[in-house]
């Protein structure tokens, strides 16, 4: 009897640990976004203020120092051009987080 109670708990604990170390790591994801605003905020750090349709409020996302340039030109060409953005991020943080990825994806409907 000792046997089997082990060998039904041991998988059940071993798909709760796999269970919560997928949640810990699926914290950024692709989002479909609009670009409310792109620039420098008064420290002189790059940030891009993201929509998501469906959600109430934006977000406002940190460009990292060595991609600055290559996000900073798509989210400018995604306002000029009036484009969705697909955005790596972690919509459910604190403000202030990384932008991890950037993608101009087609015109805002």
């Amino acid at each position: 009897m000792n046997t089997a109670r082990k060998m039904l708990i041991l998988p059940a604990v071993f798909c709760l640990l796999v269970l919560t170390a997928g949640n810990a790591l699926a914290e950024y994801a692709w989002y479909n976004c609009t670009v409310v605003r792109v620039g420098q905020n008064r420290m002189g750090v790059f940030q891009i203020t993201l929509a998501r349709p469906g959600v109430t409020e934006s977000r406002t996302f940190t460009l990292p120092a060595d991609r600055t340039d290559r996000l900073l030109a798509i989210a400018l060409s995604a306002v000029s051009a009036n484009l969705k953005v697909r955005a790596y991020v972690d919509w459910r943080f604190e403000e202030g987080r990384t932008l991890k990825g950037l993608q101009a994806v087609g015109a805002v409907q």
